[in-house]
């Protein structure tokens, strides 16, 4: 049985090429079974190839990227804004990386040492910036879904409904952003959490799987235009009051997986498939 609610549309979609720097906004999407096109497809790391990110490092959300054309274009603070070559291919012999991300160890490709060295001054520490291999798929980890993921947390999507925002502005003394989260899919809710309870939802031609709620953390303490991180633990401290389940993890938006592949715009109706 469909259950169709004709108010539900897409409100935005976001990708963000390089983990935890800031993304960009799209009106259409090219979505993967590992995620968007392009989405968390590159990835900075430190010396020891541990990935790095806002959650240490806040000033990374001044660094921008977006794609065009194909090709990643980075703007770093203190630098003019440069394309990214293409990672090194030096024969049959590539730039292999090993990288870690949480628990994941996959193998990278270095891609374009001036932008290393750029990101090494504005972080000031030694860093590289790598991209994903076809060659070096990295599993979704955990006994929820099975399939591939790019360099995001853990699942290929993020969707979080707009309702859910307003619910929590509402508690908060300065309200944020949605972009605090970095969802994917932002879409047109009424209901606070009413995305909570969907199981398979369709947008175009293309369906998703809500396979579990999104345990947030420090990273959505940060200031994505400011890059300060909020002395006062918010929104975390709030959400944390009515949104942390038995296992301390506190829960806001849901993770995705594709069921299959294809294009969706904003704008895009969802239509909700089944409920859990």
């Amino acid at each position: 049985m469909n259950y169709k609610n004709p108010g539900l549309v897409i409100e935005g979609l976001y990708r963000y090429p390089i983990k935890s720097v800031t993304g960009e906004s799209l009106t259409k999407a090219k979505v993967l079974s590992s995620g968007f096109k392009f989405d968390r497809h590159w990835m900075i790391v430190d010396e020891k190839g541990t990935f790095m990110s806002q959650r240490k490092i806040p000033t990374m959300a001044l660094i921008h990227c977006y794609i065009k054309d194909g090709e990643l274009w980075i703007s770093i603070p203190g630098f003019s804004e440069q394309k990214v070559a293409a990672a090194k291919d030096k024969g049959e012999c590539k730039s292999w990386h090993q990288v870690k991300i949480w628990r994941d160890k996959v193998k990278a490709l270095l891609v374009d040492e001036a932008i290393d060295q750029m990101l090494s001054q504005y972080l000031q520490k030694p860093c590289h910036l790598v991209v994903m291999s076809k060659e070096q798929p990295r599993q979704i980890t955990g006994p929820e879904a099975e399939g591939f993921v790019s360099f995001a947390d853990g699942f290929p999507f993020l969707l979080i409904g707009s309702a859910s925002l307003d619910d929590l502005n509402n508690k908060l003394e300065n309200s944020v952003s949605m972009i605090n989260f970095r969802p994917n899919l932002v879409i047109d809710t009424s209901v606070a959490f009413e995305e909570d309870s969907w199981d398979e939802i369709q947008v175009g031609g293309v369906r998703f799987k809500n396979v579990k709620l999104c345990g947030r953390c420090i990273l959505t303490t940060v200031d994505p235009i400011t890059a300060k991180r909020s002395s006062d633990k918010e929104p975390l401290a709030t959400l944390s009051r009515y949104r942390k389940m038995d296992n301390g993890e506190v829960m806001f938006g849901c993770n995705l997986i594709a069921l299959n592949e294809g294009i969706i715009n904003k704008d895009d109706k969802l239509e909700v498939i089944s409920f859990k």
